[in-house]
Order: structure tokens, then sequence, then C-alpha cells
């Protein structure tokens, strides 16, 4: 997946660099500057809620197929539970980036914002979740998914044999394809990309706690607590 999928993030230094006047966005509003990093991040949490949901998609499709190379499968009590938690999470996030698109509003601008309540709490609960299911695929491997053996050894003719008969899982499948899901997990848990793979889920969009200040500062605490009184018969 690393050698195919994912972006370089690299340093751009703008040095001296001349902008046309048709081309500035703020030149000196700076009493608007508090608002645009607002609207900024409530697209782009919303957005971070479906990426996450897709990214955990992925996650559950290799622990299933783990599972079943390894010859077991969601019948196994505690493989199909842990798949079960990731697949509600999935779903949780992506109803949320869905549910902030419907619940949001058109600025006078014409830009549709999302609401940014959902949002952020779709993206707090998803992210939150990230390194329980990097221990899922652990789990779900074996210690297989750090031990097993390189490309290298699997191309040598002497070792091959060896590596063929031993590793072999489900009779369904070639040891070369069990060898084959072990490296996608490899990739997705145990490798450098999952530590990019965390830092896109965590710091992308804002820190977690931006997310809980948000929703702390725009949830509608006191029409529940209003809602709460009449219920309780308090004038």
């Amino acid at each position: 997946m690393s050698s195919k999928f994912i972006g370089v993030e690299a340093l751009t230094i703008f040095d001296d660099v001349f902008v046309p006047e048709d081309r500035i966005f703020m030149c000196g509003e700076w009493e608007q500057c508090q608002m645009l990093p607002f609207y900024f991040a409530g697209l782009h949490r919303q957005s971070k809620c479906a990426c996450s949901a897709g990214h955990t998609d992925l996650l559950i499709g290799t622990a299933a197929l783990l599972a079943d190379v390894n010859g077991l499968g969601m019948k196994t009590s505690h493989i199909g539970d842990k798949i079960t938690e990731m697949m509600m999470a999935a779903e949780t996030a992506f109803g949320c980036s869905l549910g902030a698109a419907v619940a949001g509003k058109k600025h006078p601008s014409g830009v549709f914002i999302p609401d940014p309540v959902i949002a952020n709490s779709g993206l707090s609960h998803i992210r939150s979740r990230l390194g329980e299911h990097i221990a899922h695929i652990h789990d779900i491997a074996g210690g297989l998914i750090v031990t097993m053996p390189t490309g290298a050894d699997w191309e040598n003719p002497e070792l091959k044999p060896y590596i063929e008969e031993s590793l072999r899982g489900n009779e369904k499948y070639t040891t070369e394809d069990r060898l084959r899901v072990m490296n996608l997990a490899q990739d997705l848990a145990a490798s450098r990309l999952t530590g990019t793979l965390l830092g896109f889920t965590i710091n992308a969009a804002g820190s977690p706690v931006t997310n809980k200040i948000v929703v702390r500062n725009m949830y509608d605490l006191d029409k529940r607590t209003k809602l709460a009184k009449e219920i309780a018969g308090i004038n």
C-alpha cells in the first residue's frame, strides 16, 4: 500500500513571492480571522469523518482476510467481536459525516457549512479508536505480522520450500497468498506507514482537543437543560 497510494509531505517555503491583487483572499480583514479557520475546520472535520471511516473499512477487510487465511473467521468469537466493533465505529463516523451535511446551513457567502457539533463529535469518536483497531489487526494476525520472512527470503530457492510448508494456513489459500495478506497487515499496522496514518488521523483537521472545544462551546446545553426542567416540573 505504502508504495502506491500514500502522498509525500514536504516543507514548502514561500520566499519573496509576488501575489497579483486578484489572487488576494484577505488583506487587512483581521476581524474575520477568528471565523475563517473555524469554517475551514468544520468542512475538513466533516470530510475527515468519512475519510477515517474509509480507512477503518480497509482495516476491517484486512482483519477479516487475516482471519480467513489463518484458517479462522468471524465465527471465532473474539475475532467476530473485534471486527464487529470496528464495523460499528466506521459506520458511526460515516453516519456523522452524512448527518453533519444534512444538518448543515448555507453561509451568507453561498458556501454550505456542515453542522460543527456533529462533525466534531464523529471525528473525535473514530480517531480515538485507531490505536485499538491497530491492536485488533495484530491480535488477529498473530505474531507472524512482525516475524514473517522477507521478500528476499521468499525468493531464495533454498529457503522457499521450508517457508512454503511451514507457513501454509487455510488450505484454500497458497502460502504466498497468506504472506501477501500479512504484508498488507504489516504495512497498515506495523510499519513506518502506520505512524503516518496515525498522524493523519490524530492531527489532521486539528488536534483531538479541538473537537471537544467546539462541541463544548457550540452544543446547545441551555435547550437541553430547559427540557429537563420541564419534564422535572421546575418552573
